[in-house]
């Protein structure tokens, strides 16, 4: 169920909202939301991350791609 609630709220940003680009975080030791993260298309984003937490990132062009599959 939470994968198809990120997934709804991507669709809902992307399609009627006009984002970009979408992040997203957790706890670096809660593996259930970076799987959803993972599954949604989304991919770590080193680069912005914190001490002990997770970030993640998928861009308009990125998601459109993945949903078209």
């Amino acid at each position: 169920m939470g994968t198809e609630c990120a997934q709804l709220v991507l669709q809902l940003a992307f399609l009627n909202c006009g984002a970009l680009s979408m992040r997203a975080s957790c706890d670096a030791g809660n593996l259930a939301p970076e799987r959803i993260m993972q599954k949604c298309g989304m991919r770590r984003d080193t680069q912005i991350e914190k001490a002990g937490r997770r970030s993640y990132r998928v861009t308009r062009s990125e998601w459109l791609k993945d949903a078209m599959c």
